[in-house]
């Protein structure tokens, strides 16, 4: 592993790479033989980086925030030729990189990439975008579509939680469909989520014991949105809950379709673009990825 590109976007989170970049330069310079960095200016540069790069390289680090994990991943994912991958944390929420175990100090991180910890990780994909952490529609997008920038930045991932809290009130159900080789659902819902990872927001509050490496993805829908739901979902977390709760639906799949009416905008780990419906699979150790010591399976 000789030749290492690095995408950085440098208005992550509060510029936390950009403060760091010649410590961090200096560890990967120390790591590998050959190093560079290519800096993002526009939306979807990290997509095109990815492309342009994977060809002549050993790895591809992302380093930044969730946003641009995305756009690295979905310049690599769909080739057949793929080199290995890492993430920086620089973000607010760094959802995948706490996954795989990052310290989200970004220098620590550059310490751990060049130990050279390798890990096949699972990937979703729903046809038209590939995933690390989650895919959602219903509240989930809600929230994360109204944080406002500057909210974002002073608040950090507290933002994210703040929100939540204002959008049970509004959030609006919406009839879904969903089946796979053994389930059939359909109904009313307020939010739909389909796990690859933990975190979401940079917190576990959903799906604790996801598993990023077992090939499967996990389903979890709530049908009415409101504090009483929320806290039924953090004591199962904690093994308090004792009975099951008919408002929440819990399976693991390796594909699913859904359809929705109307149709939802989608989250896919945090970048909205696309609606539904969808078929989502996992991808079984579709990436190699540089993670820390412990993966949070």
């Amino acid at each position: 592993m000789d030749k290492v590109s690095v995408v950085v976007n440098p208005n992550a989170g509060q510029q936390k790479i950009k403060e760091n970049f010649e410590s961090i330069s200096n560890i990967l310079s120390d790591g590998f033989k050959q190093v560079a960095f290519y800096e993002t200016q526009k939306e979807g540069d990290g997509t095109d980086f990815a492309q342009k790069l994977a060809n002549d390289s050993d790895l591809i680090i992302a380093a930044g925030g969730d946003g641009t994990v995305y756009e690295v991943l979905n310049g690599l994912a769909p080739l057949k030729k793929r080199p290995a991958f890492a993430i920086i944390p620089g973000g607010t929420c760094n959802d995948f990189s706490r996954a795989i175990g990052m310290n989200q100090n970004p220098v620590k991180a550059a310490e751990q990439i060049i130990q050279k910890n390798i890990q096949e990780i699972d990937v979703g994909f729903d046809g038209s975008q590939y995933f690390l952490n989650f895919w959602g529609i219903g509240l989930i997008t809600a929230v994360s579509s109204q944080i406002e920038e500057d909210v974002k930045s002073t608040f950090g991932r507290l933002s994210y939680y703040m929100s939540t809290l204002q959008n049970i009130k509004e959030n609006k159900s919406f009839y879904y469909e969903m089946n796979d080789a053994t389930h059939y659902y359909s109904g009313k819902a307020e939010m739909i989520i389909i796990a690859n990872g933990p975190f979401t927001g940079g917190v576990k509050p959903f799906l604790p014991e996801v598993n990023i490496q077992d090939g499967m993805l996990d389903v979890l829908v709530l049908k009415e949105t409101n504090l009483s739901s929320f806290f039924s979902i953090f004591k199962k977390r904690t093994g308090m809950m004792q009975e099951k709760d008919e408002n929440i639906i819990h399976f693991q799949t390796p594909q699913l379709s859904l359809k929705t009416s109307p149709k939802k905008l989608i989250d896919c780990d945090g970048e909205r673009y696309f609606k539904t419906p969808a078929t989502i699979k996992a991808i079984p150790n579709h990436l190699k990825m540089l993670a820390g010591k412990q993966l949070f399976n």
